[in-house]
């Protein structure tokens, strides 16, 4: 696996869009489950296994990291990544999977690159994508657009065939420039307006928007009344406030946005972010960032008293780390809206593959979307080529009624442009459903009926 150090203004589509309303074929995890001789050959790559801290100075001098290719099975769910039943080791030029990857907290970016090697792992050591390996290439943002289109372009010249998992701060000038060269992201994480509005751009959930966005309606489905809110001081973060402002209203006519207080990168000390938030007199305080910025902010709420609901991000922290960051007497109750189905067969199978790559990650929304990205690649390569454009032009017919074996609400439909419930055309938002849960006793425990729908608060 290479890494490309080449990542311009945060796109605020998501707002424009939103706030107007103050607002798949085959299935890769089945046939790896029961995978038959008229499957697509499996998908695999050269799978590297780095360390636990896979950052951008740790390959080698010439930039390629030390990989052996092992072996895995095609799709997702009946893969044998324990290792009991290694498939021939695949062989031959690798396929190249792209990934430009954002650095605007480090536990979101090596959330992203464990879920990608995690599959490319898993799926090399099932025997690749007829015989041939995988390769995953990255790079990361620098939170600027000049650099994301540049290491766009890098791994592009090293080869790559279609993007996956793209976790950045430039969807709005790194997708258009995919699109034009011929390439798609599959199931891209959606983090700014660039990802919900621009074509070629596929995904399987509402993004940060519903993962940070959609604690708001979480807090009120607890019944919280008075919500404060942190976010992170860049433009996509600020987009945020606006939109539960907007949201709320839809559901919840007499809950409230009471404060919002940002976070600038670099952060230290959160003892004024905290007190700014409770002075506002809340009864749910948001922590609308990632696990870099959520977790020192909850410790300094409950060190200034603060007894109420906190809610975070499930795509930006996890049970394990906030047990870990924030001690288990004041990560006790918190909450977190999971854009993912802990209790499906799917994550299982994320979380054996994830510990097989490295078994001191702990994985959470972000690096399951990476996973399941390569995973879906790899059935559409099999079934297409390598050709850029084909794979492009096949995505909206392979991926229609598509299993994700519960990781999402219902199978992936790719094949029709998103919409919101009010019928604002959003093009890649197709899920708009979150799982609720709460820390109870240290442990992560799913509220209420499952499946929460971001804009009305039902299941």
């Amino acid at each position: 696996m290479r890494q490309h150090t080449a990542g311009r203004r945060l796109a605020a589509l998501i707002l424009g869009a939103v706030l107007v309303v103050s607002a798949c074929g085959s299935d890769v995890l089945d046939e790896a489950e029961a995978p038959d001789d008229t499957a697509a050959s499996a998908a695999t790559t050269a799978a590297p296994a780095p360390a636990d801290n896979d950052t951008a100075d740790d390959d080698t001098a010439d930039g390629m990291a030390d990989e052996e290719p092992a072996a895995t099975t095609e799709a997702m769910a009946d893969d044998d990544t324990a290792g009991d039943d290694m498939a021939d080791e695949p062989s031959g030029e690798p396929i190249v999977i792209g990934a430009v990857l954002g650095s605007a907290g480090e536990g979101t970016y090596q959330s992203s690159i464990n879920g990608l090697l995690a599959a490319e792992k898993a799926i090399n050591a099932a025997g690749g994508i007829d015989g041939r390996p995988i390769q995953i290439e990255h790079c990361r943002d620098e939170v600027d657009p000049n650099i994301a289109v540049q290491c766009m372009q890098d791994i592009i010249d090293a080869g790559a065939v279609t993007f996956v998992g793209n976790f950045n701060c430039c969807g709005a000038q790194v997708i258009p420039e995919l699109v034009a060269q011929g390439f798609s992201v599959i199931e891209g994480f959606m983090l700014t307006g660039g990802d919900m509005a621009v074509p070629g751009f596929y995904s399987s959930n509402g993004g940060a928007f519903v993962a940070g966005a959609g604690q708001a309606p979480l807090c009120a489905a607890l019944g919280a009344t008075r919500i404060a809110a942190a976010y992170v001081d860049v433009e996509a973060g600020a987009q945020l406030p606006p939109l539960i402002q907007g949201v709320l209203p839809l559901a919840w006519p007499d809950v409230q946005l009471v404060a919002s207080e940002p976070m600038p990168l670099g952060t230290t000390d959160y003892a004024p972010i905290a007190a700014k938030l409770i002075a506002a007199d809340p009864d749910c305080v948001l922590g609308l960032s990632g696990r870099d910025q959520v977790n020192p902010l909850i410790k300094a709420l409950r060190q200034q008293g603060y007894t109420d609901l906190i809610a975070a991000s499930g795509a930006a922290t996890s049970v394990a780390d906030l047990l870990v960051d924030v001690g288990p007497a004041d990560a006790e109750g918190v909450a977190l809206p999971l854009t993912y189905n802990r209790d499906s067969a799917g994550w299982a199978q994320f979380v054996a593959e994830l510990a097989a790559h490295n078994p001191d990650r702990v994985g959470d929304d972000i690096s399951v979307s990476a996973w399941l990205g390569v995973y879906i690649a790899a059935d559409v390569i099999s079934q297409v080529g390598t050709d850029p454009a084909a794979i492009s032009a096949a995505i909206p017919e392979i991926v229609v009624n598509y299993d994700t074996q519960g990781l999402t609400k219902a199978p992936l439909d790719w094949s029709v442009p998103g919409e919101n419930p009010l019928g604002i055309p959003l093009v890649n938002v197709r899920n708009w459903d979150f799982v609720p849960s709460q820390i109870i006793n240290g442990e992560e425990v799913i509220s209420g009926e499952g499946w929460v729908n971001f804009f009305t608060g039902r299941n």
